[in-house]
């Protein structure tokens, strides 16, 4: 299990990414996955604004 830490800036896109994971031999592929993602644009009062402290969890499944 991961966790991804940043902020998200007003065009959805992650920012400052922190990662923490239980195995840290994946550390270095879920900061790779989490440079392309891409959020809606988070809005408040109808315009744009930037998120922080944003926490997303990953967790890899492997097979036998």
């Amino acid at each position: 299990r991961c966790e991804i830490l940043m902020d998200v800036d007003a065009r959805g896109m992650p920012e400052n990414i922190l990662t923490a994971c239980s195995a840290p031999q994946f550390n270095a592929s879920t900061y790779q996955a989490a440079t392309r993602l891409q959020f809606a644009p988070p809005r408040e009062g109808g315009r744009s604004v930037r998120l922080v402290n944003v926490v997303y969890p990953v967790t890899y499944c492997l097979n036998p």
